[in-house]
């Protein structure tokens, strides 16, 4: 037990050091002991850091079968906010992909979640992730208005990374 949950904290923070494969490898344990002790939200939660892992590792294919995976047992817990956030992964998953309908579908979801759940920090996430499909449909004057909803909403608060992608949608 000790170790799974110490595999848990780590397999974010070696993530965030760029190490994915010792991430995976201690998000496994993590997904091993969750199905071991029959933890259904625990293990919504590991197979969505999974996703998102390999997201960063620009495996979108494999971040959607985890994430879809989550959401699954996101909507047999009912968690609605677990399934918005897995919505949310998969649109920007679809983005990199080149799905773009299929994209803007979840994503527009998720953002209804965050609205009425009031969950202003993920909504940002959303509007930069619909801002940029918008773009990529030629609305440009709509991603502007969502950026702007942004920047008004969380800018002050936005790490420079993340203002950084702002602009450069």
């Amino acid at each position: 037990e000790q170790r799974a949950m110490a595999a848990d904290t780590l397999s974010v923070i070696v993530r965030d050091m760029r190490d994915f494969e010792q991430a995976l490898k201690l998000n496994q344990e993590v997904i091993a002991w969750d199905i071991q002790r029959g933890a259904k939200f625990d293990l919504a939660t590991s197979r969505f850091i999974r996703g998102s892992i390999l997201r960063d590792m620009r495996d979108h294919q494999g971040a959607l079968a985890e994430l879809e995976a989550a959401q699954q047992l996101s909507t047999q817990l009912h968690d609605v906010m677990g399934v918005a956030y897995n919505k949310l992964l998969m649109c920007m998953s679809h983005i990199e992909l080149g799905h773009i309908a299929v994209a803007r579908d979840l994503c527009e979801t998720a953002h209804q979640t965050f609205v009425e759940e009031e969950a202003s920090e993920p909504e940002t996430f959303v509007l930069e992730s619909l801002a940029l499909i918008d773009v990529k449909q030629g609305k440009p004057a709509i991603a502007m208005q969502r950026l702007n909803r942004v920047l008004e909403k969380d800018g002050a608060k936005l790490a420079p990374r993340r203002m950084a992608r702002v602009y450069e949608i």
